[in-house]
């Protein structure tokens, strides 16, 4: 471009020199507006923002005009450009894991409620039997109360007064005993309210570390054991009165406020609610880690296992079953699992202490054992071990190799065959 500036200035002279003459740059540069630059920077090197143009040299040496970015914002460009990337990138890693943690959770959880609805649905069942046999003898007295009221009466009431006071004689026998379960169980509520009042000084309602020292509650979270401490019911019984009775089902588990209570087994096909109908095995006092009874009939599903009669003039705490189950729901696996286990070992102990297995139930049982002597049946009833298998456990399995001989103390089993 110079050389052709300077071809065209010689040409307005007159002056036709040959291209390849070089003309001297300062003269060219002040005719045309330019100044001659004072230095040549390395082309490639870095100017700041605030640093006056200057003109660059090339390769050759030649000055080129050319305007480069700076090189720390170049790099702070690449820079912000890289942390953008790994910004986006962690975003995008965080939002799987989310994901994925919220499968999770939402996978536990619907394996929570299948176990609870499973739990529920057992629960149901089981009570919707025993209410089916209840409703089945409330049917059968209503029957004969209307054959009695409907039928007896006004056929007996027309054909002689003496009929007519046999039918008044038969309903009166029939509402004896609802009078007197209505009677007794207002007295009894009248009774429990003066000894709540007597010792509603003494009664203080249990605190959560003081559920937390029983045995029972061990692991449980404290808004738990809150719901326990709110929902407690305060009780009283006299000296002599039945707290529960075996073979009732149970719907209340009990802690202790004050007094103590006896544990009484009743001989077979006995049924009264009286201490001398039975024998004394054992007494619970209130304090330590054990201050709880009636839990196995609540966790189980099952009726009282003994009788249990108030030593003396007692109040206690109730929970009801349906508050424990729905809080059971809600306990960890490890926990409950814990719970299970430790209620099943106390069962079997209570069976072998309670329960303990004699001669005649092996005689009972098979009737192999009828031509042992005594002494060896002694002998073989120590090596009897007391376990408890829950609804469902498969004891036997057939084709097995077998190495224990089992004797049923309690529940029923089912017995199946793969070529049936």
């Amino acid at each position: 471009k110079l050389q052709f500036l300077y071809f065209i200035e010689n040409m307005k002279r007159g002056d036709l020199s040959p291209l390849n003459k070089k003309p001297p740059l300062s003269s060219l540069a002040q005719g045309w507006g330019y100044t001659e630059p004072t230095s040549c920077m390395p082309l490639g090197e870095v100017l700041s923002d605030d640093a006056t143009p200057t003109l660059l040299c090339n390769k050759r040496g030649k000055p080129k005009s050319q305007r480069r970015l700076p090189q720390d914002d170049f790099k702070k460009q690449q820079e912000d450009e890289r942390k953008a990337r790994a910004e986006e990138s962690a975003k995008k890693q965080l939002a799987v894991l989310m994901r994925h943690e919220a499968l999770q959770e939402e996978q536990q959880k619907n394996k929570e409620n299948s176990a609870a609805e499973a739990h529920d649905k057992r629960q149901r069942q089981q009570v919707a039997f025993v209410q089916n046999q209840k409703r089945e003898q409330v049917n059968q007295r209503l029957l004969l109360w209307m054959q009695t009221i409907c039928v007896i009466s006004p056929l007996f009431s027309l054909m002689s007064k003496r009929d007519t006071e046999q039918a008044l004689y038969k309903l009166a026998v029939l509402c004896l005993p609802v009078i007197r379960v209505y009677i007794h169980k207002k007295r009894k509520a009248k009774r429990q309210q003066l000894l709540l009042k007597k010792h509603a000084s003494s009664l203080e309602r249990p605190s959560v570390s003081d559920l937390q020292e029983l045995e029972f509650f061990d692991g449980w979270q404290t808004h738990m054991l809150s719901t326990v401490s709110e929902t407690l019911l305060p009780v009283a019984f006299e000296k002599g009165e039945c707290v529960c009775m075996e073979g009732d089902w149970g719907e209340y588990m009990y802690l202790f406020g004050s007094g103590h209570v006896d544990i009484y087994i009743r001989p077979p096909k006995v049924k009264s609610r009286a201490s001398k109908d039975g024998f004394k095995v054992a007494s619970i006092h209130p304090g330590g880690p054990k201050s709880v009874f009636g839990e196995f009939a609540v966790l189980c599903n099952e009726p009282r296992s003994a009788t249990i009669i108030a030593g003396e003039d007692s109040t206690l705490w109730k929970l009801q079953k349906a508050t424990v189950s729905k809080l059971l729901t809600m306990l960890r696996p490890k926990t409950y699992k814990d719970l299970i286990q430790k209620t099943d070992e106390r069962r079997a102990l209570n069976m072998n202490k309670l329960r303990p297995l004699k001669p005649s139930h092996l005689i009972e049982s098979c009737s192999i054992f009828s031509k042992w002597p005594n002494d060896t049946l002694i002998a073989l009833c120590t090596q009897f071990k007391p376990v408890v298998f829950r609804a469902g456990h498969r004891v036997i399995e057939q084709d097995e190799q077998g190495d224990a001989l089992y004797i049923l103390a309690s529940g029923t089993v089912s017995v199946t065959s793969r070529d049936q």
